[in-house]
């Protein structure tokens, strides 16, 4: 198992930083994400300016875990035929922001790749920036 060096001398294994890590609570686990996504990015592609960050993290954006879980039960719902109108409604919602989510994203990966002066799939490439799963 890799070992993380938190300062000189004070070693851990991952899984004791990600046992720390999700003790977070949300608002700090976002912010702690946003984080290290900008780590990783700047590790890809070294001297990021401030609005590449700002883009890259706005691309990287999702609907809270919650919110997906949630989605993914409305739509096994959906097939078997038992969702209320309620839910529904919900359903709808939940697909609305999520399509949102997928228009910005679209659009700042544009604004990226127009930066960098390339197209978005070399950007996508070059950052290891994949489709959601769920898009």
């Amino acid at each position: 198992m890799a070992v993380i060096e938190i300062k000189p001398d004070t070693r851990l294994e991952i899984e004791d930083v990600l046992y720390g890590v999700s003790k977070l609570d949300t608002p700090d686990l976002d912010a702690f994400v946003d984080k290290v996504l900008a780590l990783r990015a700047n590790r890809i592609m070294p001297g990021l300016s401030p609005q590449e960050a700002e883009l890259l993290k706005k691309i990287n954006r999702s609907l809270p875990q919650k919110t997906l879980l949630r989605l993914l039960d409305l739509n096994e719902k959906r097939k078997s035929e038992t969702l209320s109108t309620a839910e529904m409604e919900e359903l709808n919602a939940i697909t609305e922001a999520l399509e949102q989510l997928n228009i910005e994203r679209v659009q700042n990966l544009g604004f990226l790749a127009g930066i960098k002066g390339i197209p978005v799939r070399e950007l996508m490439q070059q950052l290891g920036i994949q489709p959601k799963p769920y898009a």
